[in-house]
């Protein structure tokens, strides 16, 4: 009882910070390529009302809801590929490993640092689960389709704008939407990834926040987390408002903090835990053994 107490308080804290800042990237997003003269409060705000009527409606209800929205997505996924691939310019691939692999590992932590290690959310959730072992293997093929669509966007937007000003771009799978001009004709359609990111950021968000509904209600052993959603949002807003002072400030901390901060809390500590139950495990049987 006391570890699992100790790993939701754990989860409930970094957690806590991750939803705010996802919402930040949404409001921002919106404020900085969309709609330049809305305040980023008010975006956040109808954001989040949004998906905290998703979760008060349930994780199956979230989950049916993600049924439904995963065929649109991965359509909207594919005409974004088939428009972009048009603009690829294959001599912007190279030099390839021109310093070595050095910025190359570096480079695969941090993506692995925002892709897969941001799944520890999971744990959290499995316990609710009606079939644990297919669920485990949705995780599994889950993070490797969206660790895949991930790399297809990132080669794309270094095909079509090379590694340099794929870099200093703040939103580059944006821009490889404004890139698209079919004939004259078909173009400024970006609200395509526009619409696959918001439809992915609500569902991390929901989950995000489901997670510390779970931990808060595992602490203080509540009976029925609802009556936290509406001041866990109260809180959620406020924070992403405050989270990053400026975009300056957001890249310094998510290049210099954030990878190590989410491979202890991603990596590190889940082994930690693994390997104490591992050794409760077999203490527990040598202690049976001995008093047979």
């Amino acid at each position: 009882m006391v570890g699992e107490v100790c790993c939701s308080a754990v989860y409930g804290y970094v957690f806590s910070g991750g939803p705010a800042a996802v919402l930040y990237d949404s409001g921002n997003f919106l404020t900085t390529q969309m709609m330049p003269e809305t305040p980023m409060q008010a975006v956040n705000i109808l954001f989040a009302l949004i998906v905290l009527m998703g979760v008060r409606l349930g994780l199956e209800t979230v989950a049916r809801s993600a049924e439904l929205l995963f065929p649109l997505f991965i359509l909207l996924y594919t005409a974004f590929v088939i428009l972009v691939v048009s603009n690829i310019k294959l001599e912007n691939a190279q030099p390839m490993l021109e310093k070595g692999g050095g910025p190359v590992w570096s480079a695969a932590l941090s993506f692995i640092s925002i892709a897969f290690l941001t799944h520890i959310v999971f744990l959290m959730i499995f316990p609710f689960v009606d079939q644990p072992d297919q669920a485990r293997r949705a995780f599994l093929t889950g993070g490797l389709i969206g660790g895949l669509i991930l790399v297809v966007v990132i080669v794309l937007a270094v095909l079509v704008f090379g590694h340099e000003l794929t870099a200093r771009s703040m939103y580059p799978s944006y821009s490889l939407a404004q890139k698209i001009n079919i004939g004259n004709f078909l173009q400024r359609i970006e609200a395509i990834m526009a619409a696959m990111w918001f439809i992915s950021l609500f569902f991390r968000l929901a989950l995000y926040m489901q997670s510390i509904m779970i931990a808060i209600s595992q602490i203080f052993n509540l009976k029925d987390d609802r009556p936290l959603i509406f001041p866990i949002g109260m809180i959620l807003i406020v924070m992403s408002v405050i989270i990053y002072p400026n975009v300056p400030y957001q890249q310094s901390w998510d290049a210099k903090i954030w990878t190590p901060f989410s491979l202890s809390m991603g990596l590190f500590l889940p082994l930690l835990l693994l390997c104490m139950h591992g050794i409760r495990k077999i203490w527990s049987k040598k202690k049976i053994g001995t008093e047979g």
